[in-house]
């Protein structure tokens, strides 16, 4: 992801976050292990070659991009792994409903080495997609459209706009994305948004410590490289401008100002999971740290999950998250719209520092052409606070379902309930059209 460098005095002890953070970010990934891009080579120079590579069923992507995404050319050697290669990155580039893909050897003639040519046949999704959203939570209820184009002009870049509606505001988005520039390791994204809202926010039994009005507009840039196909560093930075249209607190909270103001930005992800299905199996790591220069705000947050197969296509997953800093309450990160934070009012939790685990049964009642459908059983435990609100612990147990249709890259449906026991409150969230 592309962010913007944008020039701008970082003080002193801001640059020295930014040299710690970049530090804890070498040293993660030099222990994962960064190893050069993977080549489709066998070891033994007697191994067939790959000869001629064919796609079937394109009608708007381009065939340069399906082999720049499969990283393989006439002349490589084949390897026994080679076909699943393949098809996982096609599968990653989510622009396709359906991959099929063969190898077939050659008659070997005298004096020639073994080939097997490869034929790829694909079902492309649909690219320009209109989505209604509808989202409904903690006794609010948004509405709005999304505007997706996933595969402009052919060439896997995305454009995305929208729009959004509810009793708390309305607000609009413009973004690109652009996962290889010219189809190299490097991706970009731009984006902007800008609206009116109303942000209440609550503790976990829903009493309200804080309801502000403010209008937003923020800009963001990044900038990612890809070292493997699973290990993605990013940097970059946003702005955002605030302007404070009313506010109400509970006592011993100051009272909040327009502020105008940079978010620079460092991450990395490590994203070792495959697909069975419509689910994703084995471990992803991520990491993310960003600075925000209004009222001098720090933050450094992580995620590390591991899917388990049961079943062949159930999943177990286990999820440990979280979050250390110390941030302006116009920028405190909401945690309770993500997973192992479900059992929490829906978008209305914000905190400083905050820690969940929870684990997750998942398993796919409905496999078919058109789609899927997906039922969860979670358990979540975790503690939150900030510099207003004292720590608070939530835990419990809850549910979900999730509709997924091959033709769209996103679930088009899905639905949370939890319950927190400590708090003895249910949380329950219900989307169409975006991702939860």
């Amino acid at each position: 992801m592309l962010r913007f460098v944008m020039s701008y005095i970082v003080p002193r002890r801001d640059r020295a976050a930014i040299v710690s953070l970049s530090v804890l970010v070498y040293v993660v990934v030099s222990l994962i292990g960064l190893v050069p891009p993977t080549q489709v080579y066998a070891d033994d120079d007697a191994a067939p070659t790959v000869g001629d590579i064919r796609v079937d069923g394109l009608r708007r992507t381009r065939e340069q991009i399906v082999l720049d995404l499969i990283r393989t050319n006439s002349g490589d050697r084949f390897t026994d792994d080679l076909v699943e290669q393949i098809r996982i990155a096609l599968i990653d580039s989510e622009l396709f409903a359906s991959i099929d893909v063969t190898a077939t050897p050659l008659p070997i003639e005298e004096g020639t080495d073994p080939t097997v040519d490869i034929v790829i046949t694909v079902s492309e999704r649909w690219t320009l997609v209109p989505i209604p959203f509808v989202a409904a939570g903690g006794g609010n209820v948004q509405g709005g459209l999304i505007l997706i184009e996933s595969n402009l002009f052919g060439r896997n870049k995305q454009a995305i706009s929208g729009g959004f509606f509810s009793g708390d505001g309305a607000s609009g988005f413009l973004g690109y994305i652009d996962p290889s520039i010219f189809q190299s390791r490097w991706a970009t994204s731009v984006s902007s948004s800008f609206g009116v809202f109303n942000q209440e926010l609550l503790l976990p039994d829903e009493t309200k410590i804080r309801e502000f009005d403010f209008v937003l507009l923020r800009m963001s840039g990044s900038i990612g490289y890809r070292f493997t196909d699973d290990l993605t560093l990013r940097t970059g930075i946003g702005y955002e401008t605030l302007q404070i249209e009313a506010d109400s607190f509970a006592p011993g909270q100051e009272p909040l100002e327009d502020a105008d103001f940079f978010i620079p930005e460092l991450g990395f992800e490590w994203d070792g999971t495959r697909p069975i299905e419509v689910l994703r199996f084995g471990p992803r790591v991520e990491l993310e740290g960003r600075l925000v220069t209004y009222q001098d705000g720090r933050e450094v947050s992580g995620e590390v999950s591991w899917g388990v197969p049961v079943f062949g296509i159930h999943r177990i997953n286990l999820l440990a998250s979280g979050g250390y800093g110390s941030l302006p309450t116009l920028s405190e990160t909401i945690i309770s719209a993500a997973d192992g934070y479900r059992t929490l009012p829906f978008q209305s939790i914000a905190a400083d520092r905050w820690g969940s685990v929870a684990a997750y049964y998942d398993f796919p009642v409905l496999n078919q052409q058109w789609g899927a459908l997906v039922l969860s059983h979670f358990w979540e435990y975790g503690a939150y606070d900030s510099d207003a609100v004292e720590q608070q612990e939530f835990f419990g147990p809850g549910g979900a379902f999730r509709v997924f249709i091959r033709q769209v890259a996103i679930p088009a449906l899905g639905l949370n309930v939890g319950y927190n026991i400590e708090a003895e409150q249910w949380a329950v969230s219900f989307t169409i059209g975006a991702q939860m």
